[in-house]
């Protein structure tokens, strides 16, 4: 009798420990659930904030050779897809080999195209082409020869936790139906743009076209303590605004001086948020003010100072813009 009143005993014992087990088996997944919801919130808070980011980022972190930075941009199911389009075994190693294929990084982070065909945005997604960027040339008034890089496909984007866009969705370019690739030419006829007159005595051969995408090319530029960007992408009256925003004599000691700031050259020159504002024909204004930047090591410092807010004029011809003023954040 007494062995019989134990073998309840035994089993009530034993659904009570598995009882246990299991809602400790809950808390866990509940717990690893919580962990990577708030993983890809950050993740989100990561992401450019705009079609327009995304396809400027993009671009840029190819250029920059940041593999494993661009795999960041495409959700969990594209990128086994993205890889094999590519004939390599994972993203970074599809990223590495289109990241070998660009011929002129300064030029390929600045691709040009057109807003109303190659993006569409409808409610938290959009699909951008990028099939059709092009690229400028590196000499005022001409059409680019060449291209700068590989051409990216078509994206599909998705909103995440309302914050930035992932790649959710991708598609290689159709064939090239031609071996001259489409340029961009600048507006009238002539082949030949003389430089602005308000521009430096060195006249500049290469300068941005994309306003949004302005704070990254002199991110770059204080991220290599590149003063040469004065005598460039600034007019005279413009660089002398830069250095008596940042407190010192010439353009060139505010690069240096910036440039000190600056704790992570390679991850400081891939910013996103920038907000640019159209003006009159041919001025723009850039809010640099609220730049965030991709980072392995999320809750870190920024790798280096905002920037400012710059105001921007297309030089004679149209082709490309450069810095005319200049405010602090």
């Amino acid at each position: 009798m007494q062995w019989k009143l134990l073998v309840p005993g035994l089993a009530l014992a034993t659904v009570g420990s598995l009882g246990a087990a299991a809602e400790h088996l809950q808390v866990r997944a509940d717990e690893q659930r919580q962990a990577e919801q708030a993983h890809d919130y950050t993740v989100s808070q990561m992401l450019p904030r705009s079609p327009q980011d995304e396809l400027q980022v993009f671009h840029s972190l190819l250029a920059r050779r940041e593999s494993t930075r661009a795999c960041v941009l495409l959700s969990d199911a594209v990128r086994p897809v993205f890889a094999a389009a590519h004939g390599a075994t994972d993203c970074v190693a599809a990223m590495d080999k289109l990241a070998a294929q660009v011929t002129d990084r300064a030029r390929y982070e600045m691709p040009i195209y057109d807003t109303a065909t190659a993006i569409r945005v409808q409610g938290d997604t959009a699909t951008v082409d990028a099939c059709g960027v092009t690229w400028s040339s590196p000499f005022i008034g001409r059409a680019a020869a060449t291209d700068a890089g590989p051409r990216l496909g078509r994206w599909e984007l998705q909103r995440q936790h309302g914050n930035g866009y992932l790649i959710v969705g991708w598609q290689g370019c159709p064939p090239a139906t031609s071996s001259t690739p489409p340029v961009t030419s600048s507006p009238g006829p002539a082949r030949h743009v003389p430089p602005p007159t308000t521009a430096s005595s060195t006249g500049p051969r290469w300068l941005p076209t994309y306003p949004a995408g302005y704070p990254a090319v002199l991110a770059a530029a204080i991220g290599r303590g590149n003063t040469g960007v004065c005598d460039t992408l600034f007019t005279d009256s413009g660089a002398a605004e830069f250095a008596r925003a940042i407190g010192t004599a010439t353009c060139g000691e505010a690069i240096t001086a910036l440039s000190g700031r600056v704790t992570d050259a390679s991850n400081y020159a891939n910013p996103r948020g920038a907000i640019a504002f159209a003006g009159a024909a041919g001025h723009a204004t850039v809010d640099a003010c609220s730049l965030t930047w991709i980072s392995a090591n999320t809750g870190t410092t920024p790798p280096g100072p905002q920037i400012g807010r710059l105001t921007l004029r297309t030089q004679a011809g149209g082709v490309g813009y450069q810095i005319t003023g200049f405010q602090p954040c």
